[in-house]
């Protein structure tokens, strides 16, 4: 099952540009690869460090967290999924690393996920949990499909 995730790292531009400059071309080729596999929008959080939002399953997420672990990244995984389907409010408001807003190209990547990934299932799931007023259009839209 694919998961929105948030990768929170205590790691900014700097230190991992210091991890990067020590590694081996296949552990960079490797590193590429795997950011090959998902897709994922990076910021820049209050503490300038460099965080992502991204869309993962299980197996993608152990090898990222095996990456960071390799490297002494510490780093904290917050599943947002659950929020995400049940139209929870969480802050997007977030620059890249150059000072860009990056808050609509995230929603982009919100809305790209509840669009493929909610199910008859998740949105029955909300009305047991928010109640049938909950529902948006979207929810709607899924249960009569």
């Amino acid at each position: 099952m694919m998961k929105f995730i948030n990768i929170l790292t205590e790691a900014n531009q700097e230190y991992l540009n210091e991890i990067i400059d020590k590694m081996s071309i296949s552990e960079i080729e490797y590193t590429e690869s795997l950011y090959s596999k998902f897709s994922a929008i990076e910021y820049i959080d209050d503490k300038d460090n460099e965080c992502m939002f991204a869309i993962l399953d299980d197996n993608l997420l152990v090898e990222i967290s095996s990456l960071y672990k390799k490297y002494g990244i510490k780093f904290k995984v917050v599943d947002l999924s659950t929020d995400i389907f049940f139209d929870n409010h969480f802050d997007v408001l977030f620059e890249n690393n150059i000072g860009q807003d990056m808050s609509n190209i995230i929603l982009k990547l919100i809305l790209n996920f509840k669009e493929d990934f909610t199910t008859k299932d998740i949105v029955l799931d909300k009305i047991l949990s928010k109640g049938i007023s909950s529902l948006t259009k979207f929810d709607k839209k899924v249960l009569d499909n």
